[in-house]
């Protein structure tokens, strides 16, 4: 299956027999595709970034596999960025203040697939972005999709 064949997708479920149907939309940000996609387990688990989770300090990051901890915990291994928006009587507001996030200190958790990545700070009302061109799992693979997202509308008070 291409990349750009789930480009629009908006409803996900599960078949009986495992089958993940994916519902595609050709409005909005999809046009041009549309229709139901089919994707089916091979048995072989891939490098993808399973989870961001916002930590005290900064994000942890959770990896499908054990990573390379050479390259795991290289802060040249992820690039960090935020901006917010902003709001607008109307839809979609301009972004604003997007802001590269230049010191990163990074280390590997126990469980050798958990990346910490502190942060100087964390904003409230910033969207990051974070890239991680530079990590391979243990067993050599690099990320096939090696960027993910996280909304920050507010943060826990102690």
């Amino acid at each position: 299956m291409a990349h750009d064949d789930l480009v629009g997708a908006n409803r996900e479920a599960f078949a009986p027999d495992a089958t993940l149907y994916v519902g595609i939309t050709n409005r909005g940000w999809g046009k041009g595709v549309m229709g139901l996609r089919a994707i089916k387990w091979t048995g072989k688990m891939p490098f993808e970034i399973q989870k961001i989770e916002l930590a005290k300090d900064g994000f942890n990051v959770t990896f499908t596999k054990p990573v390379d901890p050479a390259s795991a915990e290289k802060s040249a291994s992820y690039a960090v960025q935020h901006w917010g928006y902003k709001y607008e009587n109307k839809y979609g507001g301009p972004e604003v203040d997007r802001t590269a996030v230049k010191e990163t200190e990074v280390t590997l958790l126990t469980d050798k697939k958990t990346a910490h990545i502190k942060l100087p700070e964390v904003l409230p009302l910033k969207v990051y972005e974070i890239r991680i061109p530079g990590v391979k799992s243990a067993d050599g693979n690099e990320l096939r999709n090696n960027i993910g997202w996280y909304t920050v509308n507010r943060l826990k008070q102690d």
